[in-house]
């Protein structure tokens, strides 16, 4: 398939992998998505693929919400659970926000700002304050670099 001058929309040309829109994101070839980045993790870890579960949604407009499970290898009880208070207008979104609440809770020292696309940047940064509001850190921040 040609890369190269075919004209798109809004006259994209397409670059290196170019930006792939999805669900009305666009993300760039080096962006990631918080399940991506998520499940990258369980893979490290090799821990069992995370499994989604719908949850009643709090507003009919948006009507999708998900619990995310990461299941523990031996035993349910150990699973971990991450449920968004919000629900979202579509599937994905709602997956990827229960992704990214996961990521904040695991990964939260890691700056991911520098993977995500937006909307999803702007959340985790907004959450990172809250978490550092939140718990006064003992030790030190490590972001000026």
């Amino acid at each position: 398939h040609h890369r190269g001058h075919r004209q798109k929309g809004a006259g994209t040309i397409r670059t290196d992998k170019g930006p792939i829109e999805k669900d009305g994101l666009v993300i760039q070839s080096w962006q990631r998505l918080p399940s991506q980045i998520l499940n990258q993790w369980i893979d490290k870890q090799r821990r069992p693929k995370s499994q989604f579960k719908k949850v009643k949604a709090a507003n009919e407009e948006k009507p999708f919400r998900f619990e995310i499970i990461l299941p523990d290898l031996k035993s349910s009880a150990k699973d971990i659970h991450f449920c968004p208070t919000e629900s979202f207008q579509t599937l994905s979104a709602a997956k990827e926000y229960a992704a990214l609440l996961a990521l904040l809770s695991l990964q939260s020292n890691i700056p991911l700002e520098m993977k995500l696309p937006e909307p999803y940047r702007s959340s985790w940064i907004a959450s990172l304050e809250l978490k550092k509001r939140e718990q006064t850190p003992n030790k030190k921040n490590k972001e000026e670099n």
